[in-house]
């Protein structure tokens, strides 16, 4: 009987780790594309030009087509946009949910 848990153990430490290594892949994921979608709120009120239109560029084209998805459904109050609220609160929760099923929580 000794033998059997003691294969079990090891097992089980390696599916704790794969299992931590996603939820924290996920979490990262979510903190860096949180961190873009705020760049790009940030620079659409200023429009920067020169190397920086560049850094706009990047951040637009990893972050519009995410955003759009929003705007579809949330179109902006005269110069308001409402929809990277949105899309930051739907990322938020997807991400909890997503680490939420790895751990079985």
């Amino acid at each position: 009987m000794r033998h059997l848990g003691a294969s079990v153990k090891p097992q089980l430490k390696k599916d704790q780790t794969m299992s931590t290594f996603a939820v924290n892949l996920i979490s990262s994921f979510v903190s860096v594309y949180t961190i873009l979608i705020l760049a790009a709120v940030v620079l659409s009120w200023v429009r920067p030009a020169g190397g920086l239109g560049r850094v706009w560029e990047a951040v637009d084209s990893l972050t519009g087509p995410y955003l759009r998805i929003f705007r579809r459904f949330i179109p902006p109050l005269g110069r308001l946009d409402f929809s990277p609220v949105v899309a930051l609160l739907t990322l938020q929760f997807a991400g909890g949910a997503a680490a939420a099923a790895i751990t079985g929580v």
